[in-house]
């Protein structure tokens, strides 16, 4: 919006285009201040910025603001970039934008550096390792976790499952060519979370678990809805998750599930009780 109406500012002026950079040495002075952060980085170098307690609460308003500066940052960044090759001789245009890939080269050296060594120690601790996880995808297209990693209050003080988990439960889903409901994202609409935290789960019981979909379920959930999946589905207890798979010719629980099961039911009540 503010690139289109610099445009037709510089078509009203009638001169070519060459009014259009007043303006937008504006946009860009306003795309600084709304991208404008307390702390500096460079490479693997980062310092900050003391403010006072009131201009750091007026400026945390715009703390987010950064990300939605990018789209008018690429455009600006292609101005800037042609508007150099058009004024500027083409060795002198030519060394200045090498020399601005080589400032940018090594900014983003030291951060991909730690990135790929942080992969490269992902090893089988973000996986579940029990038997009864192999083969899931042979006999399965879909993983349901229930409660899905996305509805957990991380606020409470209890929760279903440690925060770790969630690449375990990827993981499995990736390996094993799996749809699942279980993900993460920054932002979850209204009506999406209350599909998979609350409809969902409701709806499970209603109807016959799918007997193409494997089920995960915290002991919490199996508490509720173990019996009605184990009518069609064999259910196992696996490092502290009850699996419950339909490839397995048969229906029920494993000695390791009843055994889990028990003892749940037994916390459960000690904690109901006076």
């Amino acid at each position: 919006f503010l690139l289109s109406g610099s445009l037709v500012f510089a078509r009203i002026k009638g001169d070519d285009g060459e009014g259009l950079f007043p303006p937008l040495l504006v946009v860009v002075f306003i795309a600084y201040l709304l991208a404008l952060s307390a702390r500096f980085t460079f490479g693997r170098y980062s310092f900050d910025v003391g403010l006072p307690h009131k201009v750091f609460d007026i400026l945390s308003i715009f703390r987010s603001s950064g990300r939605f500066i990018w789209v008018v940052e690429y455009c600006l960044l292609f101005i800037g970039i042609a508007s150099l090759i058009r004024l500027a001789k083409p060795g002198h245009a030519a060394m200045l934008l090498a020399l601005a890939a080589i400032v940018q080269l090594a900014d983003l050296a030291g951060p991909l550096a730690v990135m790929h060594q942080r992969f490269a120690r992902i090893d089988g601790s973000d996986r579940f390792t029990d038997a009864a996880y192999l083969g899931l995808g042979q006999g399965h297209d879909t993983l349901v976790v229930i409660p899905a990693w996305q509805c957990q209050l991380w606020n409470a003080p209890e929760h279903d499952y440690p925060w770790p988990i969630f690449m375990q439960f990827s993981n499995l889903a990736t390996d094993n060519h799996l749809r699942t409901n279980s993900f993460y994202a920054g932002r979850t609409p209204a009506a999406q979370a209350r599909y998979h935290c609350v409809d969902f789960p409701a709806a499970l019981e209603r109807a016959p678990a799918d007997r193409h979909t494997a089920y995960l379920l915290s002991g919490n959930m199996f508490r509720l809805l173990g019996a009605h999946i184990a009518a069609t589905h064999f259910c196992d207890f696996a490092e502290d998750m009850f699996l419950c798979r339909s490839d397995r010719n048969k229906t029920g629980l494993s000695e390791r599930a009843q055994h889990a099961a028990a003892l749940l039911a037994t916390a459960k009540a000690r904690s109901a009780a006076p």
